[in-house]
């Protein structure tokens, strides 16, 4: 069958240009690389999943965990011009061009991207006030404790290898949810994903290049608590 004008093609040819920064690059926070523990079977993890709404803040190095086991860079190469690069969750071409904003990480009130190249987190440029406001945004979804993540989608860097790449830039978003939501519980941590996609927070980055496609709040699990007996 031959693919109809609406469907995403890879680009006969690639402009040999790197692409522009979009975040800052520093100063970075270092995290620390998880030690290694028993793995838990896949297909437990697929059979016991289920999404978390009452959650606490989980601690540095859980998120720490969360990140290199669902987000890190594996491996990377430059191939005719563009940047591939091998990670857990797949992405159209290798091109990952979704970026990972923490917010409400303990006491840190900033924004902070996830860089996976370095395993670390950097500030982002993002006024203190636009944050606050994004976190009351995701709170009138679901008020609860925990890390949010947010993925900030760079569908520029997907065109200049495809044409039409509007549905690659929601499939690899989808692809890297999934992958943040069945890692956690692999860790024993909660998650739940959001009805949102994060504008609020791409509209305080001021950036074109970044798109909003999708939140998912991580921590520990709080058990509920027994209510006394009459």
């Amino acid at each position: 069958m031959r693919p109809t004008d609406s469907e995403p093609r890879p680009r006969l040819r690639v402009r040999a240009t790197p692409d522009p920064t979009i975040f800052p690059t520093s100063p970075l926070l270092p995290l620390t690389i998880p030690a290694s523990t028993e793995p838990v079977p896949f297909l437990t993890v697929l059979d016991e999943r289920h999404s978390t709404r009452q959650l606490a803040s989980p601690s540095r190095e859980d998120l720490s965990a969360l990140l290199w086991h669902a987000a890190r860079t594996r491996d990377s190469q430059i191939r005719e011009g563009w940047q591939w690069q091998s990670r857990a969750t797949p992405s159209a071409g290798g091109i990952h061009p979704v970026h990972l904003i923490i917010t409400r990480l303990g006491r840190d009130r900033r924004a902070l991207r996830y860089d996976p190249v370095r395993h670390a987190l950097i500030p982002c440029a993002i006024s203190p006030a636009a944050v606050r406001r994004y976190q009351r945004a995701v709170d009138a979804v679901l008020a609860t404790t925990g890390v949010v993540v947010t993925l900030l989608v760079d569908v520029a860097a997907i065109r200049r290898r495809y044409l039409r790449p509007d549905s690659l830039a929601w499939r690899d978003a989808g692809c890297q949810l999934a992958t943040l939501h069945l890692t956690a519980h692999a860790l024993g941590l909660g998650s739940c994903l959001l009805g949102m996609n994060g504008n609020a927070l791409a509209e305080g980055m001021r950036s074109s290049r970044l798109t909003a496609m999708g939140v998912i709040l991580v921590g520990r699990r709080v058990r509920p608590r027994r209510r006394a007996r009459p």
